[in-house]
């Protein structure tokens, strides 16, 4: 009989608590870094604002350590019940830098919303004897591994951030890991490390105050987050493009209403935040993306960013594959294209159908060659560009190879050849690549010798202007190839500067 009461009594006691609308008790709110950096800064926000909205305290919970990872599987192994929530950073990325993870970002979370996202700061301790990002980037080179950046951990933002500078801009640092963004700052403020890829809420003190010098944003252009300084770009640094973002999630399995209740509650604090300027956080953007889905794709983007290639590249990607395996069962003949008049290859092209021709037709060569440099370069130029632009600054260096292609072929007498303006497209991304990326390194196949992306981008043109010039027949093919670089930097140039015309 005592049993059978105290079984009715813990099963009223459990439809009481099921009964009882959420949140109900205090939330706690779990961050993977100390005090002092944006991290900490951002959730005593986030929980100050979710206080009100909610009605019961949050309360931060700081388990610095190993990049935040401590908290990550805190909150994992937490009850999925709503009053466990993570602060935290991209998770995705740890998979690359961790070999044995104790929990699985995909499947051991739910995301909530994003709270607020920005860029780095590239800054310098002022013993550094360099005004400007062009002088830094000078000054590593010379001094190659002298430079100390500090760090919020390995896989933290200014982690990421600073490895990306190094890739862009062809310099190497030495890493010095720190628990949070607030002991990397003052080992910069005391000049133990001399650079420091900061989040904007953990300097943004110190800079205005003259302590330190913040030489650029991490983004391509200037931010309206942090005036007056300039973006990587602007700066001198083409192709350096970084943001960090804060998001909070659950752990996975937790009910829908109690990760509905955080998401709406941030949406509608950041909507007032957002009418009162004076009042957002030390430069960073206020920031809320709910729906899970959405959620979802966030949190994995920084994981695949280098594993799939963006849409525009797929396509063109497919569509050489496609048209190669068409004309090799005989299906897709190459002298379909040749319309106006009929000869087949050496027969003179209306400038139409020289264009139609050039980017459709391809051999076994050609097509091996367009599809290794849409992998290895089209992807990285497209995720720079974005995809309308990129389409647009592919198909540009297209009809230039294919208009200088019918300039040289009048000049010369010489009978037309196909396939340039596809190979012209393609010279086109390697000029891109050779710009915005020019430290990084390439390797030909033959031999296999590594060099920076600028000598081997200007190398190849060096040679199809030398084989152009050596033959008169099969050198308008060269030519061209240097009509779809032309046709690139052209298009770059309407980018950074803004040429009086409208695509």
């Amino acid at each position: 009989m005592t049993r059978l009461l105290a079984a009715l009594v813990l099963c009223a006691a459990s439809l009481h608590a099921l009964a009882q609308p959420y949140p109900a008790k205090p939330i706690k709110l779990v961050v993977g870094y100390p005090p002092g950096g944006s991290g900490d800064f951002l959730s005593r926000l986030a929980a100050d604002e979710l206080g009100k909205e909610l009605g019961v305290p949050v309360v931060v919970e700081n388990k610095p350590g190993a990049a935040g990872n401590i908290a990550h599987e805190f909150v994992a192994r937490s009850s999925p019940d709503g009053y466990t929530v993570l602060n935290a950073a991209p998770m995705a990325v740890n998979r690359a830098l961790y070999q044995h993870l104790t929990y699985d970002p995909d499947k051991d979370f739910a995301a909530v919303t994003r709270i607020a996202t920005g860029p780095t700061l590239v800054c310098v301790n002022n013993s550094v004897p360099v005004k400007d990002l062009r002088e830094l980037i000078a000054y590593a080179k010379q001094n190659p591994g002298k430079l100390f950046h500090a760090s919020a951990g390995a896989g933290s933002a200014p982690h990421l951030a600073a490895v990306l500078f190094e890739s862009v801009a062809g310099v190497k640092f030495t890493h010095v890991q720190f628990k949070g963004g607030g002991p990397a700052t003052q080992s910069l403020l005391a000049g133990d490390t001399q650079v420091n890829f900061a989040t904007a809420p953990t300097v943004m003190g110190f800079v205005r105050a003259g302590r330190i010098r913040a030489l650029a944003v991490s983004s391509g252009h200037a931010s309206p987050a942090v005036p007056g300084i300039p973006g990587a770009e602007e700066a001198g640094l083409p192709g350096y493009d970084f943001t960090f973002w804060f998001g909070l999630f659950v752990p996975a399995g937790t009910p829908a209403a109690a990760s509905r209740r955080p998401t709406c509650a941030t949406k509608s604090r950041c909507r007032e935040w957002m009418r009162r300027p004076r009042r957002r956080p030390r430069r960073s953007t206020p920031r809320s993306r709910g729906r899970p889905a959405i959620g979802r794709s966030w949190c994995a983007t920084p994981a695949r960013r280098w594993i799939d290639l963006p849409p525009v590249t797929q396509w063109l990607l497919v569509a050489n594959v496609a048209i190669y395996l068409l004309e090799g069962t005989g299906m897709l003949p190459a002298e379909a294209f040749a319309l106006w008049p009929p000869g087949g290859f050496e027969s003179r092209f209306e400038p139409w159908q020289l264009v139609t021709y050039s980017f459709l037709h391809a051999n076994t060569a050609h097509i091996f060659f367009n599809m290794l440099a849409l992998y290895m370069f089209g992807g990285e130029i497209e995720r720079l560009f974005g995809s309308r632009f990129y389409t647009q600054y592919y198909f540009a260096a297209v009809i230039s190879a294919a208009l200088c292609h019918l300039v040289v072929t009048a000049l010369l007498g010489a009978p037309q050849v196909p396939m340039v303006g596809a190979s012209g497209g393609i010279y086109g991304l390697l000029l891109a690549y050779g710009i915005y990326f020019p430290h990084r390194r390439v390797i030909l196949l033959f031999p296999p010798i590594p060099m920076p992306a600028r000598v081997f981008v200007f190398g190849f043109a060096a040679i199809e202007l030398l084989l152009g010039i050596t033959q008169t027949a099969a050198g308008v093919a060269h030519f061209a190839h240097l009509g779809g670089m032309l046709g690139g930097w052209l298009m770059i140039q309407y980018r950074r500067r803004g040429f009086p015309f409208r695509m």
